[in-house]
């Protein structure tokens, strides 16, 4: 997911994933706003584009340092009149999971059971169920192809409340690349 930021120099507006600023500056003034950031910060001139009418959109590279990040920032907030608060990098909801989240779920078999059934209900996909002599096992399960956040978050949030019995659950382990869930 790529971190986006955004700077609004008319009015502030509240996006998942964004910062958002206001101020009064005169567009002409902030139209050489990517390339004087980019000379003092160091950083690509792309990283920060002017928008159609007083927006100034900040995208920094997956990889980029804290450091430069906090400078183009600063950078930003020496104009005039702006307000910056940080919204959250939060997951677009109706964006589709990819790749699927995978979970392993442990515990006593009929507890492992009625989470399958359950599992099933909230339309996810129930793979693999171990089960061990001593009455316990491991279960397999993620979401389905093509589920977006919104449509995943009310069972996962369910699993992260342990609202689903007694059992230990973490992230199931995929081969690189795969979509199906306990490929070794």
């Amino acid at each position: 997911m790529k971190m986006v930021w955004r700077i609004s120099l008319a009015t502030a507006v509240i996006i998942s994933g964004a910062t958002m600023a206001t101020a009064r500056e005169p567009e002409g003034s902030i139209k050489n706003l990517p390339a004087e950031i980019s000379r003092k910060c160091k950083t690509p001139i792309d990283w920060v584009k002017v928008g159609t009418g007083r927006s100034v959109r900040l995208q920094p590279s997956s990889d980029a340092s804290y450091e430069k990040i906090d400078c183009v920032l600063a950078e930003i907030k020496r104009q005039d009149d702006i307000d910056l608060g940080f919204i959250g990098n939060e997951a677009d909801p109706n964006q589709v999971i990819s790749p699927p989240w995978s979970y392993i779920a442990g515990g006593k078999i009929d507890v492992l059971q009625a989470l399958a059934t359950e599992i099933k209900k909230a339309g996810w996909v129930v793979g693999s169920l171990a089960k061990a002599d001593d009455g316990t096992g491991f279960l397999l399960f993620r979401t389905p192809d093509g589920m977006t956040a919104a449509q995943a978050e009310p069972f996962n949030g369910r699993i992260w409340k342990q609202q689903l019995g007694d059992i230990t659950f973490g992230t199931a382990p995929t081969k690189t690349g795969s979509r199906l869930i306990g490929d070794e």
